[in-house]
């Protein structure tokens, strides 16, 4: 894991100038260092403009991983290190992208329905990404309901 320098932990959260220049200049070059970010995203803080960077990995096999992402990131914002949940079941989905636009016509939870969602995401400004079970498969709550 990185080193991480007493006294660089970033301002408290909050919608400002300062939160995004922290994050851009503390938290992001110590998440760069230990080569955990692999390509940038679509979207930008709000006041200066920064892309995210995104990371994809497999929690099957990159628990150490995660573990130290998560100590890197609750130091700088002075957080708690969460625990890492043991993964006991695997769920296999199948990903899907639609128009945010969509999304707010029909409504998430008719859309969540409708398509048997089990995990989503904005990930820009105009895609709603979102993982199903597509239409053969009964959702693993509706087995225990």
């Amino acid at each position: 894991m990185a080193d991480i320098a007493v006294g660089t932990r970033c301002p408290v959260l909050g919608d400002s100038k300062s939160f995004d220049r922290s994050i851009d200049q503390l938290l992001y070059p110590s998440l760069l260092s230990i080569n955990s970010m692999k390509s940038f995203g679509k979207l930008k803080s709000k006041f200066l403009n920064i892309i995210n960077k995104e990371l994809i990995i497999n929690p099957d096999w990159d628990e150490d991983s995660i573990l130290s992402l998560f100590k890197i990131i609750s130091s700088h914002l002075n957080w708690n290190t969460p625990t890492l949940p043991k993964i006991i079941n695997r769920i296999d989905g199948i990903k899907n992208k639609c128009l945010l636009s969509d999304v707010k016509k029909i409504g998430l939870n008719q859309i969540i329905n409708d398509k048997y969602i089990f995990s989503y995401a904005i990930t820009s400004p105009k895609y709603f990404s979102y993982t199903s079970f597509g239409k053969s498969k009964k959702r693993v709550l509706d087995d225990k309901s």
